[in-house]
This record gives C-alpha cells, structure tokens and sequence, in this order.
C-alpha cells in the first residue's frame, strides 16, 4: 500500500473516534516543541523535469498559539534524481525545503485531524551544475497528530506543493513527525 493511502486510511479511522477523546481535559496552548521529520517526496511532471521520488529527513520547531492553533517551521534535507524530456538527462541533486507552517486541529484532545499551510523556499543543487534554483513554495494539506503524552507528540501529514521550478512544478510530500513538547 502506498504512503498515501494509508495514511488517508488511518486518519479516516482516527477521525471517527477523535470527538470522544477530545472530551478529555487536555492542552497544548503556549507549549514548544522540536520534532524530527522523515519524509517521502515526488512530483508530476508539468513542466519540462520530473523529480524523482525521494526519503528525506529534518528538523523542525513549533509553537502552539492555543489548543487548536500551531505555528512552526520545518528544514528538510534529501537527494532527488531529475529527468529532463526523455531519459537522456538524468542527474541527481541536493534538494532543501525550508518552510513556516500554520496546523489548524479540529480538535483539542489528544488525536486531532488537522489542516495546514505553508510558504517557504526550495533549493535545488545539481551535481556538475547541472541545475542549482531556488524558489518560492507554498503548500497546503492535512493530517492527523496525536499527542502521546503530556511530552511526546507524532504527527502524519500530506501536503501538495507548489514551487518555480523550471515551469512551476507540484510536488506531493507524506511526512511523519516525532516530538517532544516544553
């Protein structure tokens, strides 16, 4: 099963049930937290390169303004191979997602769907110079977070993903997160 749908398939089965456990007293409000990222990546080929799918991981850090609301910022870094036109132009590169993000969760409990937003920049760096830009992103999405603990955290997301990068490329992203609150 791929990334995507399994995820669409647990949120699914975990939204059902978040409304009971969102009657819990819980909070998240006025809390940091740092996180690890992994996260897999492709793009459709809408303009004249395709990006290859790739595993990255990252760092992220982010504040929880109220239970519902967190602000954050993630930097993730993986290789990517890029094809130009038919396969006689392959070559890989270094490609580097900086972001700052906005999580709305639709619930206070401790397992909450959420939806998410973000702008930033990615930075693509070929071997040989092949291809070095970097670009303006943005990027929406949803996801689910569960709160393990009143310290730890785990989050799965899917986002879509818009960047200038030779004729506007979309790019879809799963990510999970791993974290720790303060």
């Amino acid at each position: 099963m791929n990334p995507t749908k399994f995820l669409s398939l647990a949120a699914s089965l975990l939204i059902v049930g978040a409304p009971a456990v969102s009657a819990e007293d819980f909070h998240r409000a006025h809390k940091f937290e740092t996180f690890a990222v992994g996260q897999w990546a492709g793009s459709d080929k809408s303009g004249l390169l395709k990006f290859g799918k790739d595993f990255g991981g990252g760092l992220g850090l982010g504040y929880n303004l109220t239970d519902h609301l967190n602000v954050n910022t993630d930097v993730v870094f993986s290789k990517v191979k890029i094809e130009k036109g038919s396969a006689t132009f392959n070559t890989d590169a270094t490609h580097i997602s900086a972001h700052v993000n906005l999580d709305a969760y639709l619930f206070q409990g401790p397992i909450a769907p959420f939806l998410t937003g973000g702008v930033g920049v990615d930075n693509y760096d070929g071997s040989q110079g092949t291809i070095s830009k970097s670009a303006l992103s943005y990027k929406v999405g949803a996801g689910l977070r569960w709160d393990i603990n009143s310290t730890f955290f785990a989050k799965a997301v899917y986002r879509t993903a818009w960047a200038d990068i030779q004729n506007s490329e979309r790019f879809h992203r799963v990510s999970v997160m791993f974290g720790v609150k303060f």
